[in-house]
Formats: structure tokens, C-alpha cells, sequence
């Protein structure tokens, strides 16, 4: 079981744009906010994880968050 998640990352979102949702910070800080803790980063960290390489300005998606934090 350690080899197949170690290898694999389900997701039901698609990488086209359309469906890739963009949350702003205001929006995930109450659900989010813990993970700071539990991943010693702080909130900034956080947000970073969550955006495109290409497109720094935008806001925080999960599609990114994903694979940044899988590249660990």
C-alpha cells in the first residue's frame, strides 16, 4: 500500500483550465489554517505551494497544491 501511494495521485480534477478552481486566501484561511502547524510552513509557504509556477499573482488551487507538495 506504501509503494502505490508513494506512486500514485488520484484526482477527479481535470489540468485544462476549466477545471481548475482558483480560491482566493480569504477563502481557505478557515479551512486551511491548521496546516501550518501540522507542516511546521508558515501561511505564506502555504499559499506558495498552491499557485501556478507560471502565474504567481493568482490565487490558491488544489491542482497545484497537489503536485508541489508531491515533489517534496
Amino acid at each position: 500500500m506504501e509503494i502505490v501511494k508513494a506512486a500514485c495521485l488520484f484526482t477527479t480534477h481535470t489540468a485544462v483550465p476549466a477545471g481548475i478552481h482558483i480560491y482566493e486566501e480569504e477563502q481557505l484561511r478557515p479551512y486551511l489554517s491548521y496546516l501550518t502547524r501540522e507542516l511546521g510552513i508558515n501561511w505564506e509557504q502555504l499559499m506558495q505551494l498552491g499557485k501556478a509556477p507560471s502565474d504567481q499573482g493568482a490565487g490558491f488551487s488544489m491542482f497545484f497544491w497537489l503536485r508541489a507538495w508531491r515533489s517534496r
